[in-house]
Formats: structure tokens, sequence, C-alpha cells
């Protein structure tokens, strides 16, 4: 048996997030990564059973990668407003930069390889820091309490969403005011 070399396995990962990327993942296959990696195909089995295992790997270097949520986000003494404005423009920034991890995940999730265990995933690493900080108004009676968290969550992420794609489309340009004023139409909607 061959040992595992992780150097190795984060290229097979990082290849693999590039061709979903500009490809989506109906084009994927193992020869095909491993070609772009530079890898025989039979070397890549040593790290992965299949393209299902390998898809699902990725998909969790993935959820690592994203779930760093900036500190300036996390600090003591942020007034409320400014920590929710501070993670809609990370949201925002990560949609608009168009990461491969981003990508990946979009891809991902419109595929027959999602299933309830990647969406329970997705709930528990990535959304929970979404719900956490709409718990914490709402705790503090700045949000509207009689909404709940998982539609204010999703106004979140889809205001978001399509911000990004707007933007995308160079339908909107993003600068500094557009994003401000964006954030302000979003703090009205979800204030007591």
């Amino acid at each position: 048996m061959k040992l595992k070399d992780e150097v190795k396995e984060a290229r097979i990962k990082e290849v693999t997030l590039q061709l979903v990327a500009e490809e989506g993942l109906s084009g994927i296959t193992m020869n095909r990564v491993a070609a772009a990696a530079g890898f025989s195909a039979s070397m890549i089995y040593t790290y992965f059973k299949g393209k299902t295992d390998l898809i699902e790997q990725t998909f969790l270097e993935c959820i690592e990668r994203l779930k760093v949520i900036p500190e300036k986000i996390n600090q003591k003494g942020i007034p409320f407003k400014v920590k929710v404005s501070l993670y809609f423009q990370y949201m925002l920034e990560v949609k608009c930069s168009k990461s491969s991890e981003y990508n990946f995940f979009k891809s991902f999730k419109q595929s027959s390889y999602y299933k309830k265990k990647h969406q329970d995933i997705l709930i528990k690493n990535l959304s929970k820091s979404t719900f956490d900080l709409l718990e914490e108004g709402r705790n503090y009676m700045i949000l509207k309490n009689e909404l709940d968290p998982l539609l204010l969550a999703a106004l979140l992420d889809g205001f978001t969403e399509k911000l990004a794609e707007i933007h995308h489309q160079q339908i909107i340009d993003l600068n500094q005011q557009m994003v401000e004023n964006a954030f302000s139409i979003f703090w009205d909607g979800i204030r007591q």
C-alpha cells in the first residue's frame, strides 16, 4: 500500500476546485483531475476511493476554508450594527470574488452529489456564524424577534447572492457607496 502525501492530496483537491469552478461538476472525471494535477489516475485512487469521495472531501476542504470569519467581526465591544455590516460585507466579498471554493459550493449544491448530510454539515459549520449573529441581535431586541432566524439568514444570503450576480453581469458597480446603500436596505428590513 502506498503512503499518502498530504501535499499531493492538497494538490488534487485544489485542481478539483479549479476544474469545478471552470466547468462545473458534471465534466469532472478522475482521469481529468489526475492529468490536470500532473499525476497518474491510479495514484489519485491512493487518496480517494472514487469521484464521489473526491467531491465530498473537496466539499469538506471548502468548508474549512470558508468558515474562517474575519476576527474583527467577533471582537468584543463592537456595536451590533457594525458587526452585521462587517458580516454583510464579508459575505458579499466572498461571493463577488468568485473564489473557487464559492463556485464549488454553487455547483455542488445543484448536483446529485448534494444530500441532506451535506446540508446539515453546511448549517453546522458555515450557517452557524450567521445564525449566532442573528440570534445575538434578537436577544438584544435589535432585530425583529417575530421572524424566524432562517428567514433572516435567507434574506442575508439571497440578497448578497443577487448583488454579487448583478455585479458580475456588470449591471451595477458595487463600489463602497453602493455597498453601504445595500446594507442600509438590508438593515432596515431586519431591525425592530
